[in-house]
Order: structure tokens, then sequence, then C-alpha cells
């Protein structure tokens, strides 16, 4: 259902494109700037990226959207950042595996050893 709403509104874009450059004319505005997110999420989905290649003008407006400097930068930094946050999700993992280790512990010297969870 979402994505049959989701081809419309990229077919009112098609002809739209076709008698402009960008979404609201000539000149990048932010009608296009507000659509990057979304379309980069599109484009990089190997499922759904066919609902903007398979629409000539649509997709000649996101190839020259998405290769503006200052969206490759952005581009850029949420994957240094998506990087960063799976290095720490490995690294914690890591630690929690290591982090129970059972340790024997005499607590009365009398009595027997008993054995205890310690976080190292």
């Amino acid at each position: 259902m979402q994505r049959r709403k989701l081809e419309e509104v990229l077919d009112v874009y098609e002809q739209r494109l076709g008698d402009s450059k960008y979404l609201a004319g000539d000149e990048f505005t932010l009608a296009d700037l507000v659509h990057l997110p979304n379309c980069h999420h599109i484009a990089e989905s190997g499922r759904f990226r066919y609902l903007l290649e398979s629409r000539r003008n649509v997709w000649r407006w996101w190839s020259t959207i998405s290769s503006r400097d200052s969206w490759q930068r952005v581009v850029r930094y949420m994957k240094t950042v998506e990087d960063e946050h799976k290095l720490e999700s490995l690294l914690e993992l890591r630690r929690k595996r290591r982090g129970a280790v059972v340790r024997q512990v005499r607590k009365d010297p009398r009595k027997h050893i008993i054995a205890k969870s310690e976080t190292v």
C-alpha cells in the first residue's frame, strides 16, 4: 500500500521534472533539499532503488542533487558515524563476553570454596 503511494508521488515528480531541472523550478531549493535523506535511503536499498531508476527524470534529478559536494560530505560523515557505531557495538559485545569471568573466592577459610561471578 505505501509503496503504491510512493510510486504515485514519484510519477507526479517524473512529470514535474520533465518541465524543470528541480522540483520547484530551475534552481535547487528547499523542496529538493528535504528529499535527500529519504531518496538516499531508497537509492541505497537494493530492494527499492528501481523506484527512482525506472523514472528517467526522477533519476536525473536524483543523480544531480545527490552528487552535490555538500551532500557527498554528509554521506561520508554518516558512513563514518555508522562505522564508529558498529565498532563500538563490537567492542561492547567483546567486553560483555569477557565480563562474566568465574573466580574462586574463599569466603571463610574453614568452609568450602565458592564460585563468584565478577566483571573484569
